[in-house]
């Protein structure tokens, strides 16, 4: 049996869909950020703690914001006219919900307020109050205040627990000569009170603009993980110098860089949740036993069609309800074929539904328009789909390393998906069949898998399961 390796897997299929590199966690990259975070999946950050330069003015070499650098100036010109809001655009979708601190100047507060306008968020704005700023001031007062801006989700800010909402301390006095320089460091200690205040523990916190990696280091020190980017290869160097000198000290830290992947080969113990997670385009084919339903789910169903690039799927259905089944699709002009599954106690019909061309693939045996299944029906623990016909599914309607969504059932599907090297998102809300499509993916993981880590159940099995789990990345 061919054994799946993911990292290999998820390479091709990253480049298939355009989105690059894979990224782990606990790693700092020296790229640009606009290309970084299109390689990190929907819905897998915590947090964004940054500091992001914009609307800068090099004009006359005056200093802003307090740095009197034009070296730093010279570096940063690519972003004097500020930074795409395509950058926030990709921020927001990396995020499991908005929730982002954002170090900036005054004149910078409308350009966040304004993006972040029609997003259903609240807002928190925090202080850092230097007592050695420049006395610059002219015909204006002297910029001795720089902001936060902390923007959340719509009820979460009743959820934050800081200290304080300003901050009186010193610019950190670091010189050129220093190890660790940069123009605009912050101070370590403010990072981490943002941190603790608005994640938990193990928790990753995002950075795309890393600098000198005090973000990071903030994260080590506060017990979360962490991801970022820094463009200048100079600073790069010093956050990774950063970061090894904060692993140094503290010792407890044990988070390990791990693969950033999607949630795929995942088993939930319900289905409605599970939309909100997935990611456009994401799916390739899904599969489901609709059989004693009371009621055709087809709003959950046209959910999942609108997570595929194309609509290409199964519906496992009783005689009686064919015709509702039918008609449904029918008059959205799919294409179909009925696929007649002959039981000792009767047909089940298998209908496959799709739209704008979806290719299918297999072969004259695999093609075949009804199967026959000589399983006796009446034993316990059977699916409405034998391993043998759900292999024919799987050859016909997809290639190596996508994805099926499917329901657990008793672990067929899975064990067929884990088999044919297809990766699977699965749900099972009856809680016989979970455990029954839980032990059959440890089997396999355990066992046939290079890599074990591919589901997480642990939230939804009992308080003293007969097996465990790891977490995923």
């Amino acid at each position: 049996m061919k054994k799946l390796n993911i990292m290999q897997d998820y390479a091709f299929w990253n480049k298939f869909r355009g989105m690059g590199q894979i990224l782990e966690t606990n790693t700092i990259y020296n790229m640009d950020c606009a290309v970084g975070l299109k390689c990190i999946p929907s819905n897998s950050i915590d947090i964004c703690v940054t500091d992001a330069p914009y609307e800068l003015s090099t004009k006359m070499g005056k200093p802003i914001k307090g740095l009197n650098s034009s070296t730093y100036l010279k570096e940063i010109a690519y972003m004097c006219d500020g930074f795409d809001t395509a950058i926030l655009d990709e921020i927001v979708r990396v995020l499991k919900r908005i929730n982002c601190f954002f170090y900036c100047s005054s004149k910078q507060l409308h350009f966040y307020l304004k993006y972040f306008k029609d997003k259903n968020v609240e807002y928190k704005l925090l202080s850092w109050a230097k007592r050695n700023s420049p006395p610059l001031c002219n015909n204006t007062y002297v910029s001795s205040c720089e902001y936060i801006l902390y923007v959340c989700e719509k009820g979460m800010l009743a959820e934050l627990n800081l200290a304080t909402d300003h901050y009186i301390a010193s610019r950190p006095n670091i010189k050129k000569t220093d190890e660790f320089y940069h123009p605009t460091v912050k101070h370590t200690n403010q990072l981490i009170d943002f941190i603790k205040a608005a994640s938990n523990e193990g928790n990753l916190v995002l950075d795309p603009f890393m600098g000198s990696g005090s973000t990071a280091v903030a994260a080590i020190e506060s017990g979360r993980r962490f991801i970022g980017f820094e463009l200048m290869p100079k600073y790069h160097a010093i956050c990774e110098k950063r970061v090894a000198k904060a692993l140094a000290e503290h010792p407890e830290y044990t988070y390990s860089p791990k693969a950033l992947l999607p949630d795929r080969d995942v088993l939930y113990a319900d289905a409605p949740e599970i939309l909100e997670t997935i990611e456009e385009g994401s799916i390739d084919m899904a599969y489901f036993d609709v059989c004693n339903e009371e009621t055709i789910p087809f709003d959950f169903i046209e959910g999942v069609i609108a997570k595929q690039e194309k609509p290409n799927l199964y519906i496992m259905m009783e005689d009686s309800q064919f015709p509702e089944i039918l008609m449904h699709f029918a008059e959205q002009d799919y294409k179909y074929d009925i696929i007649e599954n002959y039981q000792n106690t009767g047909t089940k019909h298998l209908m496959f539904f799709r739209k704008g061309g979806v290719k299918l693939y297999g072969n004259y045996h695999t093609k075949q328009k009804f199967y026959e299944d000589t399983r006796n029906m009446n034993k316990p623990n059977k699916d409405s789909i034998s391993y043998p016909l759900m292999e024919r599914l799987l050859e016909n309607s997809t290639l190596p390393g996508q994805t099926v969504f499917c329901s657990g059932g008793y672990g067929t599907t899975l064990e067929c998906c884990l088999n044919h090297d297809r990766h699977f998102i699965a749900y099972e809300a009856d809680p016989d069949k979970f455990q029954h499509s839980a032990k059959v993916i440890e089997n396999l993981s355990v066992f046939e898998r290079e890599t074990p880590e591919i589901c997480d159940m642990k939230d939804f099995l009992l308080e003293e399961p007969p097996y465990q789990f790891d977490d995923i990345a």
